[in-house]
């Protein structure tokens, strides 16, 4: 028995056949009645699409390979490899993967390439990372080991060529090639030769120093170092990086270090 107002989804010459053949033209007409919603739950979900894509933080894979030669002895890394507490006598392929790991040759890198100095540009929604793009650089004056916190500068640059300095409520006035002392921190702001002319009109700036010891683990952590093949002495580096270009710069840094 059939209620009255509900329509069925199968003829009775349907129920009685095997193939139970579903009434696509009553499915059809149930639907339309509901495509204003259902147009509207699209156009929601296209929205909430392009504003992951759009503000999303991308992460990109660089990867490269290197070739280890057989006969090359290991007593350039002897030192190295016994404070890794490996035996210099062993494969070598093994001892060059272990040393590409090692946070020795890693904490060496972030130092050398100022990895823990981070520089963006704020904004409303996203915040955009730079790497060599801003028009200045900061070199601490101060040792790693009196940073506890990551310490942020926001920079904002004046009409007259200088720029504002502010970090824990405390601000100075600077210019590019200055020693100044903030926050009893004292460092050197320098012009970037290598800056993006898309970002020199650019007013505001953030810049980040985070102790060196976190630096350091965060890129062990983005790391993977492997032999490609048993057979072959290759080894395959990848890292994981929001900038492809300083992900590419450091796999260079620690083959090269």
């Amino acid at each position: 028995m059939i209620r009255q107002g509900i329509e069925p989804l199968f003829t009775e010459s349907d129920k009685n056949s095997n193939d139970h053949r579903i009434n696509l033209r009553r499915i059809y007409s149930r639907v339309a009645k509901y495509w204003p919603s259902v147009l509207i739950c699209v156009i929601i979900a296209m929205l909430f699409a392009f504003a992951y894509l759009r503000y999303a933080t991308s992460q990109y894979l660089v990867s490269s390979r290197i070739l280890i030669k057989t006969d090359k002895n290991n007593s350039g890394n002897g030192a190295l490899l016994s404070e890794l507490g490996m035996n210099p006598g062993t494969n070598n392929v093994e001892n060059e993967v272990e040393i590409l790991k090692s946070r020795i040759l890693m904490q060496q890198v972030v130092s050398q390439m100022h990895l823990n100095i981070n520089y963006y540009i704020p904004g409303n929604i996203k915040t955009t990372s730079l790497y060599q793009e801003a028009p200045f650089t900061f070199i601490p004056l101060y040792p790693d080991s009196i940073i506890n916190a990551a310490i942020q500068y926001d920079v904002i640059k004046l009409n007259d060529g200088s720029m504002k300095l502010s970090s824990n409520g405390k601000y100075i006035t600077a210019r590019l090639g200055d020693t100044v002392v903030l926050d009893d921190k004292r460092l050197v702001i320098e012009t970037n030769p290598y800056a993006d002319e898309e970002y020199k009109s650019v007013e505001r700036f953030r810049v980040e120093v985070v102790p060196l010891e976190p630096a350091i683990d965060a890129y062990q952590a983005a790391l993977t170092v492997e032999m490609a093949n048993k057979q072959v002495n290759i080894i395959t580096l990848s890292i994981k990086d929001v900038l492809p270009e300083r992900g590419k710069d450091v796999l260079n840094s620690l083959i090269n270090a």
